[in-house]
């Protein structure tokens, strides 16, 4: 990740994204995450916790609470909360539906909308995508990524 993709993410400063780069280009660094990784060792973040109804204490004090209702999927998603999630195209890498899809970002803290409007913040296209919804998050400066580049960036599946 580049020093701008770090201090994009909510509570990284320049300061904590310039210690992150330095501790990933230290070569002792890099080469325990590898063993790590040889052992079966797997970094996974926590979903965000949902506003503040259930929530509760991790063993190191962080606040975190599981979704009171689950969509039954068994995937999680991270860093969606409080995001105003649009679809086009048909969800083939997951293999979702749409009411699928909305139910597991609502599950996560996000709002899931069927047209794109000024509140949308991110447009997920998925196979045989239309342009309209493309051609109207270029014109309000949304953020839009492909189904693979959504599951990469907040998937936990």
């Amino acid at each position: 990740a580049s020093l701008e993709q770090l201090t994009a993410v909510q509570g990284i400063g320049a300061k904590t994204a310039t210690a992150i780069l330095a501790w990933f280009r230290n070569d002792s660094n890099r080469e325990l995450l590898q063993r790590l990784r040889r052992y079966g060792v797997r970094c996974v973040a926590e979903p965000p916790p949902p506003p503040a109804a259930g929530r509760q204490q991790l063993e190191d004090g962080a606040p975190y609470a599981k979704p009171a209702a689950s969509s039954g999927s068994g995937r999680g998603l991270r860093g969606v909360e409080g995001l105003h999630v649009a679809v086009t195209g048909t969800l083939v890498a997951s293999g979702m539906s749409r009411g699928q899809f909305k139910a597991l970002v609502e599950e996560f803290g996000a709002s899931f909308t069927q047209s794109m409007s000024s509140r949308t913040s991110l447009l997920v296209v998925g196979e045989s995508a239309g342009k309209a919804k493309r051609s109207k998050a270029a014109e309000l400066g949304v953020q839009v990524m492909t189904e693979e580049e959504f599951w990469g960036t907040h998937g936990d599946i």
